[in-house]
């Protein structure tokens, strides 16, 4: 009995991800059918090369529409799930909305220190890891600014916390201690994007992602944090994309010592931004002074 319970919960962990992946498949291979079909019927395109090419082009409407299908899905999911502050109650503190702006820094920098660290990572990564990331960076570097900010800073937050903080590390939490289920979401978070490079990067966002849920109580902060951290990653891809190279490369000595003089730079003021939140956001103390405010206004 025992033994069912852990296959009951480890699927229970892995549902969330299937589904979406199952979303995604359906989306991606239906659309492509579709442009195959028609391509096919009108005589425009060829099948065995030209087709393949066009859904590329297509690949991130696809997903765009694949995230919009999922986001009901999931949160009905989340919504039905127990033991844990609800937004959409209308039970939460008017007074902390104000305190997400400190989001808006803690995010820059952290998106900073996470670059600078899969930067550094890069540098004595084999070919075959750097490699893993050229079918993402074909379909980025091939979509408009406008589906980009769509995709990585609107619906990939909403979805993706909404599975991995509202419904994966809340079961998690359930099943074992909150620094335990914080590195195993964190984990499947970076797995989840199945390449080399965006999983560091996810893993370091995926643990912030849990720290900011927390602190303020609502899966709104976590969603607001990644998806400002997902701007100003895309923003940096514009202005950093268009310098060039230069003849004279530096060493890799060189490059890892500038990187880990910057990733400790940028994390230090993460650390100090965290800081803040940390000390400035009380969402206990605040519903209690409420709750005492709402006490005396009735005597």
């Amino acid at each position: 009995m025992k033994q069912d319970n852990i296959f009951k919960q480890i699927f229970m962990l892995i549902l969330p991800m299937a589904l979406y992946f199952g979303i995604q498949f359906f989306c991606v291979n239906f659309g492509y059918f579709l442009v195959a079909f028609f391509s096919a019927l009108f005589g425009q395109v060829d099948l065995a090369s030209d087709g393949v090419q066009v859904s590329t082009k297509l690949l991130l409407i696809l997903n765009i529409i694949a995230s919009m299908s999922a986001i009901p899905l999931f949160t009905v999911m989340y919504q039905r799930e127990e033991n844990h502050e609800s937004f959409w109650k209308n039970d939460y503190p008017i007074k902390l909305l104000g305190k997400f702006v400190w989001i808006i820094p803690f995010a820059l920098f952290a998106m900073l220190s996470a670059n600078f660290f899969v930067s550094f990572l890069t540098l004595f990564m084999p070919g075959f890891m750097i490699e893993s990331y050229s079918d993402t960076k074909n379909i980025i570097d091939n979509a408009p600014g406008s589906l980009q900010v769509i995709a990585s800073v609107i619906l990939a937050p909403i979805v993706e916390e909404l599975i991995f903080r509202g419904l994966i590390y809340n079961r998690l939490k359930r099943m074992t201690s909150l620094k335990v289920a914080a590195v195993i979401s964190a984990v499947l978070f970076g797995a989840f994007h199945m390449n080399w490079l965006q999983a560091p990067y996810a893993f370091v966002i995926g643990l912030l992602c849990v720290f900011i849920y927390e602190k303020y109580q609502t899966i709104f902060a976590s969603i607001f944090f990644h998806g400002m951290a997902n701007m100003f990653s895309v923003l940096s891809m514009y202005v950093l994309g268009g310098g060039g190279e230069s003849s004279d490369q530096p060493s890799t000595g060189q490059l890892a010592v500038a990187y880990i003089f910057w990733i400790w730079i940028t994390g230090a003021l993460e650390v100090l931004i965290g800081m803040i939140i940390n000390h400035r956001v009380k969402i206990k103390e605040i519903k209690k002074n409420e709750v005492i405010d709402d006490y005396d206004s009735m005597l």
